[in-house]
């Protein structure tokens, strides 16, 4: 993993999400190396010869930067972690998140984070008794396993349980992101078990075929899970049928247990068609992709 220093002209960038109106990246770059990363298109703004998820930039002036915007704003909505993780492993040395997480606070910023990492409970005592504050913890399976080949670099499932688990209990409102909904493979229902009663609210998203790496899905199928192929075949076709049933079942499942639930359906045959995004990673799936050429 390379590390570099950068330095930014704003800490707080726009947003379409409806649920902030500022995203919030400390990091450019991230170091969990997800399979199914749709943020890799963010390379073009880094200028490095490294493929997306083997490079992390530290903005070293983003507290500062910060710091000016919000004399700005009042009670901003923030979103951290909107396009890379902000507790990946480089926080626990450059503690840029925790740094402007003083400042939002300080501000009484309306702020949500997003993670797959356990260091968040590093800054427990700043995020407790926090009114407006919530923390997610992204889960695309409970199955170890499954997480080490499509998420290698990201904290272990039992981590991510135990981080909200240790928040839920100090009072800080957590709940889960299911993102993405990995077609054949994430247990939907083993997720709402897994969270049952420390989850304010499930959210997700089905995987987002038009801009994740598909060549590095299609090397994971066909290397630990070939008898999917066919499945994965027909979604980076466009087809959403798995998606909208997944979406049906996390609404239902969502009644079961008594939190709200949805899930965002990407896809379709329009936005499959509109391309497949250039792929900036090494080809790690050997002959393993002729199984996917060669699958009925």
């Amino acid at each position: 993993m390379i590390h570099f220093e950068t330095t930014c002209q704003s800490a707080l960038t726009k947003t379409g999400i409806s649920v902030g109106d500022w995203g919030l990246n400390p990091y450019l770059g991230c170091a969990h190396g997800c399979v199914y990363c749709y943020a890799r298109f963010m390379k073009r703004f880094a200028d490095r010869p490294e493929p997306w998820g083997q490079f992390v930039g530290a903005k070293v002036n983003i507290v500062e930067r910060l710091r000016a915007q919000l004399r700005r704003l009042r009670q901003p909505r923030v979103l951290v972690g909107t396009v890379t993780d902000a507790y990946q492993p480089v926080e626990g040395r450059y503690e840029l998140t925790r740094g402007c997480l003083e400042l939002l606070k300080e501000a009484e910023a309306r702020v949500t984070i997003l993670t797959k990492s356990a260091l968040v409970v590093r800054d427990l005592e700043l995020l407790r008794g926090w009114q407006d504050v919530g923390v997610g913890f992204s889960l695309a399976t409970v199955d170890e396993n499954a997480r080490r080949r499509f998420e290698p670099g990201a904290t272990p499932i039992a981590g991510r349980l135990e981080a909200m688990r240790r928040l839920h209990e100090a009072g800080v409102r957590t709940y889960v992101h299911l993102g993405p909904v990995l077609p054949g493979i994430t247990d939907v229902e083993a997720i709402f078990k897994a969270v049952a009663g420390m989850s304010s609210h499930v959210e997700g998203e089905s995987l987002n075929v038009r801009l994740a790496d598909r060549r590095r899905v299609r090397s994971v199928i066909a290397r630990h899970y070939p008898d999917r192929v066919g499945l994965y075949r027909a979604v980076f076709a466009g087809e959403v049928s798995y998606a909208l049933e997944a979406a049906a079942q996390v609404r239902a499942l969502g009644q079961r247990y008594g939190v709200p639930a949805d899930l965002h359906v990407h896809g379709g045959r329009a936005e499959a068609a509109g391309g497949e995004p250039p792929v900036e990673t090494r080809d790690d799936a050997g002959d393993q992709l002729s199984l996917w050429d060669e699958a009925e």
